[in-house]
């Protein structure tokens, strides 16, 4: 088949969403079809996830908008004591409040949003092209993929449209979007699964909202999953070479959403038993990724700053070996409505890493607690910070990493590959 997968997330792009549509063009180029990926250009600030690209074709459109706001903004910024530049950063720095609070503007969840700037340019880019296509699977977010989607199979150039939900639009756990352009949301979201020939999902109750909603729409489910090959190419050389115990978070944290609160007042109880502060010593607590700017905040109220550190946002294969050397791996729950649904690419990079998970303000309710315990491979705490603070001590006192008895059987059915031969299945 003749396969156009459209995506804002792709390599180099260095983000966890780029490796499900990455995986859909290693795999199904491997399996034979012809395969041609549409993606915005990529600046250089985030642009260190260097994957293969063999056996499929590239497509990079312009983002004009966002290139002569760039341009605009360096020549202003030339001269940082004018009026234009102090402006500049002031409606910046507003639009990002806004947009962390609605998902609109400067993020790619809700409308509007700058990711309208690259449809006009990403269909012309095919148009011109001369290719035509068996289907399109359009990835969310943004919405802007399923815009060039519904366009491109309008025009004929696209026989049959998928449209893949990472996350959910209008049902958004994070962004709930602003009035009026919610209800101009909720048309084009129903004009474009009216032509989508498969709604795509990564978790059965997202699958099971969308199906309620569009009760005539053919919702599938296709989670998010590891990549083998990933993992075996990683260096075998431990990542540390000290006697520390680490406690290891990959990813990013919201503030009030994905809370390590229990965990450090955990650690703060131990504190005050003069006769642990010893083996507290060897104990660190690091975060790595991006959105992590409250965790030192966080850490000072609890008094445990010496324990924690954050290391920024990293090469994804030292994020690989981290979670394949740390003595233990922290997830944390994104406390929200509609969070039963949430299983993120990160849980499933945890599950193959080997290392025991620590569910924190996790519970079997949650599809991630049920996952944890279904494979076997961590703990779920809650927010009970007695359990936590027993197991932190058990772990100091052993100063070993836990062995763990994981179900492969459950694990091995989040492979990427074995995810991508299910997604092509369902298409043909």
């Amino acid at each position: 088949m003749k396969i156009l997968i459209i995506t804002h997330y792709f390599p180099p792009m260095n983000s966890i969403a780029s490796l499900r549509p990455y995986s859909w063009a290693k795999y199904w180029s491997r399996a034979g079809h012809d395969v041609t990926v549409l993606t915005t250009k990529k600046n250089n600030s985030c642009s260190n996830l260097n994957l293969e690209n063999n056996g499929f074709d590239i497509i990079r459109s312009n983002f004009k908008f966002i290139n002569n706001l760039r341009s605009s903004g360096k020549v202003i910024g030339e001269n940082k004591k004018n009026i234009s530049y102090r402006s500049l950063t002031f409606l910046k720095n507003k639009l990002k409040r806004i947009s962390y609070k609605t998902g609109c503007f400067l993020w790619d969840c809700r409308i509007p949003n700058i990711f309208h700037f690259w449809v006009n340019d990403a269909v012309e880019k095919i148009k011109y092209s001369n290719k035509t296509f068996d289907v399109a699977v359009s990835t969310f977010a943004p919405y802007a993929t399923f815009d060039i989607g519904y366009k491109l199979k309008s025009m004929g150039i696209v026989k049959k449209l998928v449209l893949d939900y990472r996350d959910l639009w209008l049902d958004s756990h994070m962004f709930k979007g602003i009035f009026p352009f919610q209800i101009y949301e909720k048309k084009l979201e129903k004009k474009y699964i009216s032509e989508a020939n498969i709604v795509v999902t990564v978790s059965k109750p997202l699958s099971s909202i969308l199906q309620n909603k569009y009760p005539d729409a053919r919702v599938e489910t296709i989670e998010n999953g590891f990549d083998n090959e990933d993992i075996e190419n990683i260096s075998p050389e431990p990542y540390w070479n000290d006697d520390k115990i680490r406690i290891v978070y990959t990813g990013s944290i919201y503030p009030g959403k994905r809370d390590p609160s229990p965990l450090f007042k955990a650690i703060n109880g131990l504190k005050t038993r003069k006769n642990y502060n010893f083996l507290l010593k060897k104990l660190e607590i690091l975060f790595v990724g991006g959105s992590c700017k409250n965790i030192e905040e966080l850490a000072f109220k609890y008094g445990i700053h010496e324990h924690v550190k954050y290391g920024g946002f990293l090469p994804r294969e030292d994020a690989l070996r981290m979670q394949r050397d740390a003595h233990v791996l922290l997830f944390l729950e994104f406390e929200a409505p509609g969070v039963d649904g949430i299983l993120t690419g990160k849980l499933f990079e945890y599950l193959a890493s080997g290392t025991e998970i620590w569910g924190v303000g996790v519970t079997e309710k949650s599809s991630s607690g049920h996952l944890i315990k279904e494979a076997g491979a961590g703990k779920l705490f809650g927010k009970n910070c007695d359990l936590i603070e027993k197991s932190i001590l058990e772990l100091l006192v052993s100063e070993l990493k836990p062995k763990l008895k994981v179900n492969k059987k459950v694990i091995n059915r989040y492979d990427r590959e074995m995810l991508a031969e299910r997604l092509i299945h369902l298409v043909q």
